[in-house]
């Protein structure tokens, strides 16, 4: 699909039609993944279910509160227990990791759903806020620092504008 069709099915107004953020959150300490969805209903993608829940993507990038942050509310208290476990473990020191994903749904004339998922990327979990009503994550890119980055020799034969 291509970006076109992408922005003209998020602003689309037929019915049974969008673009949805995905979630899906996982650490060492829990054996599956817990998957969301900005919808009010439960919806099965490429074999994975994923809960409807309402969240937000904050983009503080001024103030106090700079950085990015996802408002989760705190609905189903399953994934409240399991960052609380998380974060008390002796795993604490690798963080949660959650990888964002945007969806476009729509159903054909059957009434089956076709969906294509689009990777937006992998963040850390690095800061936490859980209250009755919504459970805030800080969240972060996670840096491939570990990779060897390739080298250039300059020397006066390859480049030799840089000794004059």
């Amino acid at each position: 699909m291509s970006e076109f069709e992408l922005k003209k099915s998020a602003y689309s107004r037929y019915l049974g039609r969008g673009l949805y953020i995905l979630l899906e959150f996982s650490h060492s300490s829990w054996l599956e993944t817990y998957r969301f969805i900005n919808n009010n209903k439960t919806i099965t993608i490429d074999s994975n279910e994923y809960l409807g829940l309402p969240f937000k993507l904050l983009f503080n990038t001024q103030g106090e509160n700079s950085g990015t942050s996802i408002g989760i509310a705190n609905i189903d208290r399953q994934l409240t227990y399991k960052i609380r476990e998380a974060v008390k473990s002796s795993y604490k020191n690798k963080n949660i990791q959650c990888k964002i994903y945007l969806a476009h749904i729509e159903r054909d004339t059957s009434g089956n759903l076709i969906s294509e998922k689009y990777d937006r990327g992998t963040f850390e979990v690095i800061s936490l806020d859980i209250d009755k009503t919504q459970i805030n994550l800080g969240i972060n890119l996670i840096l491939s620092i570990g990779y060897n980055i390739g080298t250039i020799r300059y020397n006066k034969n390859l480049f030799p504008n840089l000794y004059l």
